[in-house]
């Protein structure tokens, strides 16, 4: 989607929010300049916590309105990396609508 990945770091945000000192496992770096980042906490069971400032729309403008684009593409490759661990290859598409068509059949 254009953006790096950090590891340990902090996030750029607005300059008063208190997740602003925080260390992030992982860090989304705005491809934008200017733009604000997505911090990544795990927690001990593995699940992923997002964090961002959607203020100055450089992350919606991407990544979609509550990172919709994100979430979607995320659900699309974990399902495309479990179906291909089980033996199928893929192939994606997308309708009209936006909607990703994920298309599997048995190797």
């Amino acid at each position: 989607m254009g953006w790096d990945v950090k590891e340990n770091t902090k996030i750029r945000t607005y300059h008063s929010d208190p997740n602003r000192d925080e260390l992030y496992k992982y860090v989304a770096v705005n491809p934008k300049a200017n733009g604000f980042d997505v911090g990544v906490k795990v927690k001990p069971d593995g699940e992923m916590e997002l964090f961002a400032d959607f203020y100055d729309g450089s992350i919606a403008s991407t990544l979609g309105a509550d990172l919709t684009k994100l979430r979607q593409q995320y659900a699309t490759e974990v399902t495309i990396d479990e179906l291909t661990f089980n033996g199928y290859v893929c192939n994606t598409s997308t309708d009209t609508k936006g909607n990703v068509i994920i298309e599997a059949e048995k190797a």
